[in-house]
């Protein structure tokens, strides 16, 4: 089986351009209220690739070329720092799980107000 992903950041969809250069993409689910946790290794011995920002909102996809299912929804992730390491350079992304219960909410909220 082939592993795939996708990430798509801030509506715009990254996987391409970064496909060729990822190093790692490792997520981290934890229990109860630690909120989980993404890091992405990119290549960038060029200096080609531009960071995204701190608060950048990543949409992870994840599975395997192979299969039937397809990639899988991880879940979304605000970035809460990106870091420059050695020579050739290589960018660290780490993002931790957005606050869903606080949008769903707000969402309620707004309903309610509707009515």
């Amino acid at each position: 089986m082939t592993p795939d992903f996708k990430i798509i950041a801030n509506d715009k969809d990254i996987t391409k351009l970064i496909k060729s250069r990822l190093l790692s993409l490792d997520i981290s689910d934890y229990d109860g209220f630690t909120s989980d946790r993404v890091e992405i290794l990119i290549a960038d011995p060029d200096n080609q690739l531009s960071l995204p920002k701190t608060g950048a909102k990543l949409l992870i996809y994840m599975g395997y070329t192979d299969i039937a299912v397809g990639l899988t929804f991880m879940g979304l992730f605000n970035v809460v720092n990106i870091d420059i390491i050695g020579f050739p350079n290589k960018i660290r992304i780490t993002a931790h799980a957005a606050d869903m219960k606080q949008q769903l909410k707000s969402q309620k909220n707004q309903i309610m107000a509707i009515i």
